[in-house]
């Protein structure tokens, strides 16, 4: 079974020049269950996908609705990484200590 991140187009483009019907249409599936997360290439490689299908979510808005829209696209699809991905990702990109921080602000421990 091939695991896939999806970002859904309603949220990122809300600010943008589409209306949020034509919004909602359309969705962006990110796969990641072939790569290994835990390893910087299996990293670097989600992040390519991620940028490919943000340029094209985000395509025809100007350089700094660009960049924003971006950025949120990259917010949204680490969110949808399941936990265990998305720390296996973190580590594999030296960001251990910040994940961890985030994940015992949510539990209250912080």
């Amino acid at each position: 079974m091939r695991a896939y991140v999806t970002v859904f187009a309603a949220v990122l483009l809300s600010a943008a020049a589409q209306t949020e019907v034509e919004a909602q249409d359309r969705d962006y599936r990110i796969a990641y269950g072939d790569l290994t997360l835990a390893t910087p290439s299996g990293a670097a490689e989600f992040d390519a996908r991620v940028r490919r299908e943000a340029r094209t979510a985000c395509h025809g808005r100007s350089p700094l609705q660009r960049q924003d829209c971006a950025r949120r696209f990259r917010d949204i699809a680490m969110a949808e990484l399941p936990a265990p991905a998305r720390q296996a990702y973190a580590e594999a990109r030296g960001e251990r200590r910040l994940v961890m921080a985030q994940a015992a602000d949510a539990s209250g421990m912080v």
